[in-house]
């Protein structure tokens, strides 16, 4: 009953609506992956924007005719089976987001076969997570910073991310805009910045000197490429914590990080990190090393199953504009409170997929 017998996947295209702003910051495209086994039991998937219809293409025409006919549990298995006719040299990008989706599904079929969240397969360690929220935008004009920090606290968050990078500005503007917002939420709330691999090592030591007071939680994918030697660099030459990964296709790459000292946090998504099955790997990388493992990149409906799964599981990232999105996928997906989300009851991921909206977004037939 659990062996896959059908799969279709679909690119989407959503609107990113964003606090404070009267109209979408840009569109957001996603991939969706539905499985079906001989026992009828379904299961979904779901990964993020690069290349999407490749990823799709990858599913669709290389992933479901190696798989079909496999036990959707022995996931450690398939994944040999993908790298050994697929990737032998375990290259990320395309394949790494399809391996994503696959996995998911097939994780969210398992619980739902079984009767358990995936939170519970992966180890069940909590019912719950702690959270973070991404609550400035590079968009925002400084005083739609501060407005945005505020309201942040005031829905009990004590920890917030704003975007740094790509100012006209410069470092300098980013700096300015920093102490603007910590001066703004006081000493007590956790303030972390992320620039999405926008600087060179020069002006991410520039802007981390410029900070040195502002205590910072964490900085984040502060590098061009996520170079591992340059950021090990950074760390130790600012005292800076370091935080990154949310990208990465597979353990490798986190095992490089990790080997050259670049980072405080290891920053896992399902969503992009080829699935629960690479990622609890990761987790077990983490732990070794004593590192810490959180999520970033959005998802917070997927990556909440691993944090709370997992024993080393930290917190998990509240991305106002892809939480929207999530949130119009799965109608009942768990709100945070106080800065905590409480993983739903139900087996598998919990939650009900909303076949209206999937289709509206669509902009490829399944």
């Amino acid at each position: 009953m659990f062996r896959l017998e059908t799969l279709t996947a679909r690119v989407h295209s959503a609107p990113v609506v964003l606090p404070l702003l009267d109209r979408p910051a840009g569109r957001r495209r996603f991939v969706s992956c539905q499985l079906r086994t001989d026992g009828g039991i379904s299961g979904f998937g779901v990964t993020g924007q690069l290349l999407p219809t490749a990823v799709r293409a990858v599913l669709v025409d290389e992933l479901l005719p190696l798989v079909r006919g496999r036990d959707v549990r022995d996931v450690e298995g398939i994944h040999t089976l993908i790298e050994q006719r697929l990737n032998q040299r375990r290259f990320t990008g395309v394949v790494a987001s399809a391996v994503a989706a696959l996995d998911i599904a097939m994780w969210d079929a398992h619980g739902r076969g079984a009767g358990r969240s995936v939170a519970e397969l992966l180890g069940g360690h909590a019912t719950g997570v702690a959270t973070y929220v991404t609550f400035g935008a590079s968009t925002y004009t400084q005083g739609q910073l501060v407005e945005a920090a505020q309201h942040a606290v005031a829905a009990g968050y004590d920890c917030l991310k704003m975007v740094v990078g790509g100012r006209a500005g410069g470092w300098r503007e980013d700096a300015t805009r920093v102490r603007a917002v910590r001066e703004t939420i006081g000493p007590d709330i956790a303030l972390a910045i992320d620039a999405n691999c926008e600087f060179s090592p020069l002006e991410a030591r520039q802007l981390s000197r410029a900070l040195a007071d502002a205590d910072l939680a964490w900085f984040e994918e502060p590098l061009a490429g996520n170079d591992p030697a340059q950021l090990a660099d950074l760390r130790h030459r600012t005292g800076t914590p370091v935080a990154t990964g949310q990208m990465e296709g597979n353990l490798w790459r986190f095992r490089q990080f990790v080997d050259a000292g670049a980072v405080d946090i290891l920053q896992a998504n399902v969503v992009y990190s080829s699935g629960f099955t690479e990622v609890r790997r990761v987790a077990a990388l983490a732990a070794a090393h004593n590192v810490t493992l959180a999520s970033a990149g959005g998802w917070s409906q997927l990556n909440m199953h691993l944090i709370a799964g997992v024993r080393n599981g930290d917190t998990v990232e509240i991305h106002p504009g892809l939480q929207g999105i999530g949130d119009s996928i799965f109608p009942d997906a768990p709100q945070p409170e106080r800065g905590r989300l409480t993983l739903p009851d139900g087996p598998g991921l919990g939650m009900t997929v909303d076949e209206d909206y999937l289709d509206a977004t669509a902009v490829t037939p399944a």
